[in-house]
């Protein structure tokens, strides 16, 4: 998407690095500019930069987790939002931006247990809420589908049961 402010945002923070490259949120600010930009490139370039002189960012591992995740790299979202949460285990977007990544790969439990995380750092923060809502409710659904795959399978079983036993001549003529 193009957002008419992130450009002239993101024109400015690399103005910001040309005079302070040694500062990593510099790096990180414009690594936000460029990711609502859907710059991915730009922006992971950008938060290695970050890493590479704060490594023990969590909100650096957060950012690149988000670019990851934006592009696909769902293995490498979840590696660097593990890594954010050990360096910060408080910072609650690690926990729902994880959360929210395990939920696209099926992984409901260990999303609602990531939701939940988030929720208890951040009792404020509506994005886990919400996304914890939906996990539920696919959760629900999962459920119901499973009961009433279940049941279908009971009345067949017992539809077997009950069907009157074919002859055996019978049986091998088919069988042919």
């Amino acid at each position: 998407r193009r957002d008419g402010a992130m450009e002239p945002a993101a024109r400015d923070f690399g103005k910001a690095i040309k005079l302070r490259p040694e500062a990593a949120n510099v790096y990180l600010a414009r690594a936000s500019a460029l990711f609502q930009l859907e710059d991915y490139p730009a922006a992971l370039a950008d938060v290695d930069a970050a890493i590479l002189r704060a490594p023990s960012s969590a909100e650096a591992y957060t950012q690149r987790g988000r670019i990851d995740a934006a592009q696909g790299n769902a293995d490498q979202a979840i590696a660097d939002f593990t890594k954010a949460i050990a360096l910060d285990p408080g910072l609650a977007d690690a926990y729902r931006y994880r959360g929210a990544v395990q939920a696209k790969r099926g992984d409901l439990d260990a999303a609602i247990a990531d939701f939940n995380f988030a929720i208890e750092r951040a009792p404020d923060l509506a994005p886990a809420y919400l996304a914890r809502a939906d996990v539920l409710e696919q959760l629900k659904q999962s459920d119901t589908r499973h009961e009433r795959g279940q049941h279908q399978r009971a009345e067949r079983q017992r539809d077997q049961r009950l069907a009157p036993a074919e002859p055996v001549a019978v049986k091998r003529e088919r069988q042919r």
